[in-house]
């Protein structure tokens, strides 16, 4: 090899770490930066940047709904829509044996009885903020959907 292609190849050796060296500290920097602002930042506002910087930007396929309806033709298809999701989660479930049922006629004690108001108002008051539970439906379909 010639002298020139060797002080080529160990120039663009020392460029390429340079500019990997110099790409390490602008990533550690905008992360620190980042970081150090969710820290002022609510719990909302804090996963939403966690989610930004981690490319999760996952939404669950009921969010958009409830901007597209319009007439009565349209709400039926929002109500079909809706009842696919919940069709969706359960279709891989086998249907429940009734022999394995017990007899359900016992008496309860109160302490165990809801009434349907106290389910509603707990249903009214639910922060639509906080994340999806284990069923991928967004809090604001329980509150708007939960008048009787």
């Amino acid at each position: 090899m010639s002298a020139n292609k060797l002080s080529y190849e160990r120039f663009t050796r020392e460029l390429r770490n340079q500019t990997q060296r110099m790409a390490m500290k602008l990533r550690s920097n905008y992360y620190c930066r980042r970081v150090d602002s969710l820290r002022r930042a609510g719990p909302q506002q804090w996963w939403n940047e966690i989610k930004r910087l981690t490319g999760q930007q996952h939404q669950c396929s009921l969010n958009r709904l409830v901007d597209n309806v319009g007439g009565s033709e349209n709400k039926q298809v929002l109500a079909n829509q809706i009842n696919s999701f919940f069709y969706s989660v359960s279709a891989d479930l086998h249907p429940l044996d009734q022999r394995l049922v017990t007899d359900t006629t016992d008496s309860f004690p109160e302490d165990f009885i809801i009434e349907p108001y106290q389910v509603q108002c707990k249903l009214d008051n639910i922060d639509v903020h906080k994340s999806i539970g284990p069923d991928n439906l967004p809090n604001w379909i329980f509150r708007d959907f939960s008048f009787g």
